[in-house]
C-alpha cells in the first residue's frame, strides 16, 4: 500500500496501491480493518499503473489501517488527513532520487522567478546522497516559498522497458502524482507537474500557472536542450543549445486539484485517459528539457554530439537574467 488518506467531504478512506494483478484475488480474501473496525470495499477502481480502494468509516479522523490477509498475514499504515498546507497556492511538484541539492535549488528559483509559484512539494524516493532534512533546508533556503513540503516514499519504482512498445511498470510515479494530489493539493490554486531536469518557458510574460484557468488543465511540449562544455558539472543556466533535428519531448502539464479535469486521473505527461495534444498551450509554453541535468539512471544522458547544435539567444538571455536578478515578489510580478 503506497499509503491511505481520508477524504471527509465523502467519509470515506481512499487506499493506492500498484497494479495487483494476478494478487488481486488475494486482496479480495483480505479484511480491512480502521482503527480496530472492520470496513466495507465501497470501490475498487484499477487504472493503467496502480489502483485505488475506497474504504467505509463512520469515524471522523481515523488513524490505523490494517489488512489482515491469510496470504500476507496482517499489514499496516497511517491514514492522513488531506493536508491544507498548500491551500490557494501556486504548487511545483516533484519525484525524485539523488538529484543534487543546487539542481533543486535552481529549479525552483527559476519557477518561482519565471513564473510564481509559492510553493514546493517533492517526494524523495529513498535518495542516499542527502537527507529529506537537506531537501527541505533548501527549499527553506529560497525566498518567496510560503509552503513547502517533502516526504520519503523508499518503495520500488517498477519496471522500466526498454522493448519497443513494451509498457513501462512505473507504477509508483503516476500512483504518488494522485495520491500527492488527494492527500496535500486538493485546495491548491494550480499544481505544475515537472522534473529537475525541466524548466518551463513562456513565451510572453505570462505564468503557466494560468495555463489551467480556462480548463482546469492545460500540456505543453519539451524540447531538449545542452550545454556548450563542462557537461559533468553543468547547471540549467548552461542550457542554451539545442539540435533541430531532435524529436520534441513527451508533454508535462499544469492543473487545477478543484476543477473537472484536475480531479482525473493524472499520469506522467497527460491526464491518463486524454490526449496530451487536447489543450495544449504549446504555442505560449515549452519545457526547456535539460540534457545534462541528470544522473543517467535510463541512459547515458552525458553522450551527445554537439555539431549540430544551435545558441538560443533568447533563451540563453531568459537564463542569465533569472539566476543573476533577485527573486520577483508575486505582487509585484502582478
Amino acid at each position: 500500500m503506497y499509503g491511505a488518506i481520508y477524504i471527509s467531504r465523502t467519509q470515506v478512506v481512499r487506499v493506492y496501491l500498484p497494479r495487483s494483478f494476478n494478487l488481486s484475488d488475494a486482496i479480495r480474501r483480505s479484511k480491512f480493518y480502521i482503527n480496530g473496525t472492520i470496513s466495507k470495499v465501497l470501490k475498487w477502481k484499477t487504472l493503467r499503473r496502480y489502483e485505488v480502494i475506497e474504504l467505509s468509516t463512520l469515524e471522523n479522523s481515523p488513524e490505523q489501517l490494517q489488512l489482515h490477509s491469510p496470504d500476507f498475514g496482517i499489514k499496516s499504515t497511517k491514514i492522513l488527513d488531506q493536508d491544507r498546507t498548500f491551500e490557494k497556492r501556486r504548487v511545483i511538484y516533484t519525484l525524485l532520487r539523488n538529484e543534487k541539492l543546487e539542481w533543486i535549488s535552481d529549479w525552483i528559483k527559476f519557477h518561482v522567478q519565471e513564473h510564481g509559484a509559492d510553493a514546493v512539494i517533492i517526494a524523495d524516493n529513498g535518495s542516499t546522497t542527502h537527507s529529506c532534512k537537506e531537501l527541505s533546508d533548501t527549499i527553506s533556503s529560497i525566498s518567496d516559498i510560503a509552503a513547502g513540503g517533502v516526504f520519503s516514499v523508499p518503495l520500488p519504482w517498477g519496471h522500466n522497458h526498454r522493448a519497443h512498445r513494451a509498457d513501462d511498470a512505473e507504477f509508483l510515479q503516476s500512483a504518488m502524482l494522485n495520491f500527492v494530489r488527494d492527500a496535500f493539493l486538493s485546495q491548491s490554486s494550480s499544481v505544475l507537474c515537472a522534473d529537475v531536469d525541466e524548466l518551463v518557458v513562456a513565451k510572453d510574460e505570462t505564468s503557466v500557472f494560468d495555463a489551467a484557468r480556462p480548463w482546469g488543465y492545460a500540456t505543453f511540449p519539451g524540447v531538449w536542450y545542452y550545454p556548450a562544455r563542462n557537461r559533468t558539472s553543468a547547471r540549467h543556466l548552461d542550457h542554451f543549445f539545442y539540435n533541430p533535428n531532435d524529436k520534441a519531448c513527451p508533454h508535462k502539464y499544469v492543473y487545477n486539484p478543484k476543477s473537472l479535469l484536475g480531479q482525473q486521473s493524472l499520469a506522467v505527461h497527460s491526464l491518463e485517459k486524454l490526449n496530451r495534444r487536447l489543450l495544449c498551450v504549446g504555442s505560449r509554453f515549452h519545457f526547456v528539457h535539460c540534457r545534462a541535468i541528470s544522473r543517467s539512471w535510463k541512459f547515458d544522458r552525458l553522450d551527445w554530439d554537439d555539431r549540430d547544435l544551435i545558441e538560443d539567444i533568447d533563451l540563453r538571455t531568459k537564463l542569465l537574467r533569472t539566476f543573476s536578478e533577485p527573486t520577483v515578489h508575486d505582487s509585484e510580478r502582478h
